[in-house]
């Protein structure tokens, strides 16, 4: 897992989050599934999230930070 701040003027703060296991078949796209849940919850906050699941799986998370990282 790895998490980067934003480099100065930029407002989106970056979640990777990564395995290498044999990777999954995602369900169809359903609010009642956690998949959806945790896409929805990001969604709120004005973020994105990818997910590529191959060989292992790797969630890419983005989100806007504007003031609430404190100084450097």
């Amino acid at each position: 897992m790895s998490v980067r701040r934003p480099a100065l003027g930029d407002d989106l703060a970056i979640i990777t989050i990564s395995d290498n296991g044999k990777g999954f078949k995602a369900k169809a796209e359903s609010k009642r599934h956690g998949l959806g849940l945790v896409r929805r919850l990001i969604e709120q906050v004005g973020g994105t999230a990818m997910v590529a699941s191959d060989d292992g799986t790797v969630w890419t998370i983005k989100f806007p930070v504007g003031n609430a990282i404190g100084p450097r």
